[in-house]
């Protein structure tokens, strides 16, 4: 299961849809003119024939739109974002063809290497599918009785295996940060939200989808066998919290003992498994009782045969691959037209490389950063990150509607933030992969083994203490994240490049960009999610019922607002107030009280701001985003927020009555 929960972060597919922000006809450039092409420094050309005061966002950022052309293997482009991954994508995937001519200069780099042209390896990939949809069907045909499923899926909890329950130990206690949650999970659903389970013609063809897969690994019956699949899993997914539920839950008491695990879900036969976890580990029950109950009713009631479909499905559809091409190609169909897929898929070397970014993430970054950012200004960077936390303290020492307390803790939280810049300082920090060796002919047994690896690395680390200092992201990701746990904010290398950061561009406008989003980062710590934290990372409000009262008050307008224009607001609540936070301190912080600060440098501002989140990306991403992303689409990042900001109105002097002007009353102002 991947860890989702602990990061509360600017994710790479924060979305925007392209079709709802169109310009006018006239001022669309013909499409033989749009490019690819990712350059050193973008350039985004204001749209002179719109009217800033009106829609500042096409204002913006249209021109870079309509001059861009999506490749045929991406989905997306969020140009603040995706030009910086694309220049790192690109100089990863150089540094791989070099060194499958080179030796190894290090362990890491050995291992790095061999999991990389195991993958490149489509022969070995080929054999090695059509071995484990072998075994795996012959694995299913000697099992007999539903007791040897039930015990098979129990053994398989701790291994990379399909189970009808995962675990992850990534959650820091509600009561002792140091010490790690075990939670439950379960992936046996193909598609990512309830609501898609209602779409009559996805359903059709996943029915398709699910009998071709059958068909092809040649068993009998394949659409009776569809159907049962279809079913356990449409019924699970009515019943699977949403992602907004699931926010909620995080930040909730969800306690579970063990005795309550084994009495109430014996079918489940989690024994065996909770002996390897310590007695004094807390356990969370993330997916709630309904869907544990359902689980368990399966195992005891569902036909042996519909159990062993479910497994088939889930385990062997990520193996048919390079053996099985045309049941990868339907697939992969079925996602660009159902999810937002691209409409062709990325060349091997370049998924290769992607591969390997993902498995050995930190230590990639490890061995290419040096290379990349040798001289990277650090001193200068700090300074205006602590140009921002006295602006914040400052405002809170204003602020008129916080109890006494509640001020002194808000104060005292942002004070403790612990800041990690630019990248790891030492191994403990790094937390690296455990060292092994790896296959030259088994691309698909190094990621198991890997994944293997993982898992027992964090069944150890329920036994003992674990650094709050540990980076959850490599120094080259294009993002940043709070952590509420550990009161602290993690901003890589990777993403202090143009239009977030440009050491030859002025304080104001480096303030609007990276400045905007270390404050975003800050208010994470005192958002609708982070006001449930104290300054130590305790589950532990520092408001009281009068302050929530208040604070739920002034943030209502930020939750209609947003659902006025498609959102869900109170899913996207946290994030648009980071985003408030982000633009308005770090307007006062660049601004002030200095009244002799053009109005051309304020339009600066606000620009590189708009910049951030110009994007153009496929409808049904931005569909999927809407459901599962936390974060508002690129034109209401910009939109919505510019409008509670003063200075926006007088910097390009627009009118009480345009569209980018609200009055006065409605202007959220939390902190």
């Amino acid at each position: 299961m991947k860890n989702i929960f602990i990061l509360i972060c600017l994710t790479l597919l924060i979305s925007g849809c392209s079709s709802w922000f169109k310009t006018k006809k006239e001022n669309v450039t013909p499409p033989d003119n749009r490019s690819s092409e990712i350059p050193l420094k973008r350039e985004f050309p204001i749209n002179d024939k719109i009217n800033p005061c009106e829609n500042f966002y096409e204002y913006a950022c249209s021109k870079v739109i309509d001059s861009f052309k999506l490749r045929e293997d991406r989905s997306i482009h969020i140009f603040s974002f995706d030009d910086a991954e694309e220049r790192l994508l690109d100089y990863k995937k150089k540094y791989f063809v070099n060194l499958a001519n080179i030796k190894p200069k290090s362990q890491m780099e050995k291992e790095i290497k061999t999991v990389y042209l195991a993958c490149m390896n489509e022969e070995a990939s080929k054999k090695e599918e059509v071995e484990i949809v072998k075994q795996t069907i012959s694995q299913m045909n000697s099992i007999t009785t539903r007791e040897q499923f039930i015990n098979m899926v129990a053994r398989n909890i701790t291994e990379p295996l399909t189970s009808f329950v995962q675990f992850d130990a990534g959650l820091p206690n509600q009561d002792n940060p140091l010490k790690k949650d075990l939670l439950f999970d379960n992936s046996l659903r193909s598609l990512p939200e309830k609501t898609y389970y209602e779409k009559e013609e996805l359903i059709k063809d996943l029915l398709v989808l699910i009998e071709d897969f059958f068909k092809t690994i040649e068993l009998p019956d394949p659409s009776e066998r569809a159907k049962m699949v279809y079913e356990f899993e449409k019924d699970l997914a009515k019943i699977f919290p949403t992602p907004p539920e699931i926010q909620k839950l995080v930040s909730s008491r969800t306690s579970i003992s063990r005795e309550e695990l084994i009495k109430d879900y014996p079918y489940l036969k989690l024994e065996g498994f909770l002996k390897k976890i310590p007695k004094n580990t807390h356990i969370r029950n993330i997916i709630g009782v309904e869907v544990m109950k359902f689980l368990d009713d399966k195992l005891k009631t569902a036909s042996l045969e519909e159990l062993k479909n479910v497994f088939l499905y889930f385990q062997l559809k990520q193996y048919m691959d390079d053996a099985y091409p045309d049941f990868f190609q339907k697939s992969f169909d079925f996602r660009k037209k159902y999810l937002g897929g691209p409409n062709v898929r990325p060349e091997r070397q370049e998924r290769c490389t992607k591969l390997v970014m993902n498995s050995f993430t930190k230590e990639l970054d490890y061995i290419l950063m040096p290379k990349l950012f040798p001289n990277f200004p650090k001193k200068k960077f700090v300074n205006s990150i602590e140009k921002l936390r006295k602006t914040l303290i400052d405002q809170l020492k204003e602020n008129s509607w916080l109890t006494s307390e509640a001020k002194k803790e808000a104060i005292r939280k942002i004070t403790k933030i612990k800041l990690q810049l630019v990248s790891p300082d030492n191994n403990e920090e790094w937390d690296f992969n455990p060292r092994t060796s790896y296959w030259n002919d088994r691309p698909n047994g190094n990621v198991k083994k890997l994944t293997k690896l993982i898992m027992d690395k964090n069944l150890k680390e329920l036994r003992e203490n674990v650094s709050p200092d540990r980076w959850e992201m490599g120094p080259l990701t294009i993002n940043a994240y709070y952590n509420p746990a550990y009161n602290k904010i993690v901003f890589p290398v990777g993403i202090l490049q143009y239009p977030f950061y440009d050491v030859n561009e002025s304080e104001e406008v480096n303030m609007a960009a990276i400045g905007a989003i270390i404050a975003h980062e800050i208010g994470h710590s005192i958002d609708d999610n982070g006001n449930k934290y104290n300054a130590d990372g305790l589950l532990k409000s520092w408001m009281n019922d009068a302050d929530k009262k208040t604070f739920d008050q002034k943030s209502a307008y930020l939750v209609t607002q947003f659902d006025k224009i498609g959102h869900n607001g109170k899913f996207t609540l946290g994030e648009n107030i980071g985003d408030l936070v982000g633009a308005s301190l770090a307007y006062r912080t660049a601004f002030g009280d200095d009244k002799n600060k053009s109005k051309e440098l304020k339009q600066k501002f606000f620009l590189q701001f708009a910049r951030l989140w110009c994007e153009i990306q496929k409808p049904e991403i931005a569909e999927l985003r809407l459901k599962i992303d936390p974060h508002s689409l690129g034109y209401a990042r910009t939109n919505e927020q510019i409008k509670h900001q003063a200075g926006f109105k007088e910097a390009y002097s627009c009118k009480d009555t345009d569209p980018m002007v609200i009055p006065e009353a409605d202007i959220v102002k939390i902190w």
